[in-house]
């Protein structure tokens, strides 16, 4: 049942609990007792209070029917890198941000997750007659740097199903995005979506299930799909 495994619901338990105990000690020891039983009533408050203090907040911005199915926030904290990369392939759409690639198919029945560092200064990885015997069916759609590099990593399947690279953006105008992780998935907020456009929207990833997305303005503010 929701709402059973707040700190709240804990410091009330506890603080009833104590309470009802104190009725059943005899009239002789209550007093002595009871100083010991308020004492602990107060830290189990206060450890309810504290935690719904520091509890995780929500940076991203999305309707209360989206957060029940997403479930409670993990902490956020501020991105290693301040940009973000955008990238429309064949079969998917691909977004890296805060040291994390999100692969997202274009028929939205899927999406996956994995973590790497995507810059990187070997030069193969910049290279076209490199780059060209690693992708050789994409002619001038390549992909180059950190994504080419995780593209043939470990996560090998990246490619065999992606396709080639048709656009991109990895400029420093998409620094406005924003990921956060939940118990039960993702949400990324700010993605430019066509990658060279200035249209944002609103990606929301769920565990086991198909994704979603909305357009939104500069402020995370939901814009409807109609005006664009």
């Amino acid at each position: 049942m929701k709402g059973l495994d707040s700190p709240w619901f804990f410091a009330l338990a506890a603080s009833l609990f104590v309470g009802g105990l104190q009725m059943l000690i005899p009239g002789r020891w209550r007093q002595r007792v009871g100083r010991g039983i308020l004492a602990a009533s107060a830290v189990a408050v206060v450890f309810g209070v504290g935690g719904v203090l520091h509890r995780p907040v929500v940076v991203v911005a999305v309707s209360a029917g989206q957060l029940r199915d997403l479930g409670s926030p993990h902490s956020y904290r501020k991105p290693s890198y301040r940009w973000a990369y955008q990238g429309l392939f064949e079969k998917g759409f691909v977004i890296w941000v805060d040291d994390r690639f999100f692969e997202l198919s274009l028929d939205r029945q899927y999406w996956h997750s994995f973590a790497d560092p995507f810059p990187t200064n070997d030069p193969k990885w910049f290279t076209a007659s490199s780059l060209r015997a690693y992708f050789p069916s994409c002619g001038s759609r390549l992909p180059i740097g950190g994504l080419a590099k995780a593209m043939l990593g470990e996560q090998k399947q990246y490619f065999a199903w992606l396709g080639c690279l048709q656009a991109e953006n990895s400029s420093s105008q998409t620094d406005g995005v924003v990921a956060q992780r939940f118990d039960n998935g993702y949400v990324i907020e700010g993605v430019l979506d066509p990658p060279q456009s200035s249209h944002r929207k609103r990606f929301i990833l769920l565990d086991d299930s198909a994704w979603e997305s909305e357009s939104i303005d500069d402020t995370g503010k939901y814009y409807p799909n109609a005006l664009h």
